[in-house]
């Protein structure tokens, strides 16, 4: 099955998710495994990318990443704690930042109506 084959591609990952957001090509790939996979399969992203959230939401290649979480897994444990532990906690700071923003905005436009709330 194709999404067998992607889900043993994406495992190859693991470990790796820093090194992939700072890649300006690899992090198109952890964005894609977001949009392709289901929530399950691509949670380790947000688990990872939880050890330094304060970094990559602000991180111009991060950003991206953190808006695809929102937009196919707000509703999963590790992107949810994501959205409240970091965006909605720093929101009115990550307001301001020329990456972060778009993080913000996101949750608003497409977050989850609790997460929403949290961030406005």
């Amino acid at each position: 099955c194709d999404e067998d084959v992607a889900v043993a591609l994406a495992s190859e990952l693991r470990g790796h998710v820093r090194r992939a957001m700072e890649s300006k090509h690899a992090n198109f790939v952890l964005a894609k495994i977001v949009e392709s996979l289901p929530a399950e399969e691509s949670a380790f992203i947000a688990e990872e990318l939880s050890t330094f959230a304060a970094v990559a939401v602000r991180h111009q290649y991060g950003c991206r990443i953190f808006c695809r979480l929102i937009e196919h897994s707000s509703g999963h444990p590790s992107t949810a704690w994501l959205i409240e532990g970091t965006v909605a906690r720093l929101a009115a700071e990550l307001s301001r930042h020329e990456y972060a923003h778009h993080v913000v905005v996101h949750v608003l436009e497409r977050g989850l109506p609790e997460h929403r709330e949290l961030v406005a």
